[in-house]
């Protein structure tokens, strides 16, 4: 998944293009339609798009992922200037098997949750979230995604414990502007891919 943030309010006809912002800047890659901010091994972390009918970016769109179509030009594009474009999972569903108290904090809780239900591949996270319980079915951030806000996930540890990712809200997407509450879903939609759509508030 990659996503689009429409700077449009602020800055006329441009987009920030999010591809992985785990990857570490090392210099800027120009081209026609876009700017692009690469790690050493060329990988592009993220660019500015310079002209949103480029991508055929509605105005009403704020943040939102991608199309197929829109991807594959995006990556030829980067492909054309010897880049690289890692298309990672940004927000998938997941499902809470155990929840434990934070060995070093009682506001915090260790989560162990699955992702991928064919090879039961689990993976850890610190929230602070009470509400949180066994069985509940989540979306998180996987490392690498940038959410709306600015802020960018990145594997890192919690007071000593490892937590790659984090459990997001309807308010991470805005879709409910001063929402806390987490986005629950059913057993068959774990180690998929959250659909979203971010309208541009006019």
């Amino acid at each position: 998944m990659i996503l689009l943030n429409n700077l449009d309010k602020s800055f006329s006809n441009t987009s920030v293009i999010l591809v992985d912002a785990s990857l570490k800047y090392d210099s800027t890659v120009y081209s026609d339609k876009f700017v692009f901010f690469v790690d050493a091994e060329k990988q592009v972390i993220s660019a500015n798009l310079l002209d949103n009918s480029y991508l055929n970016i509605r105005s009403n769109t704020k943040y939102a992922p991608l199309n197929q179509n829109q991807v594959q030009l995006f990556v030829k594009e980067a492909s054309d200037k010897g880049l690289k474009v890692l298309n990672k999972p940004k927000f998938k569903y997941v499902k809470v098997l155990d929840k434990q108290n934070h060995p070093k904090s009682e506001k915090l809780f260790v989560l162990t949750l699955l992702e991928n239900v064919v090879s039961n591949q689990t993976r850890q996270l610190v929230t602070n979230r009470q509400d949180v319980k066994v069985g509940d079915v989540l979306v998180m951030a996987m490392p690498g995604t940038t959410l709306l806000s600015g802020l960018e996930i990145l594997e890192g540890e919690i007071m000593g414990v490892f937590s790659p990712g984090m459990l997001v809200s309807l308010g991470s997407f805005e879709l409910e502007p001063v929402s806390s509450d987490l986005i629950f879903a059913t057993d068959d939609k774990i180690g998929t891919d959250y659909e979203f759509f971010v309208e541009a508030s006019r």
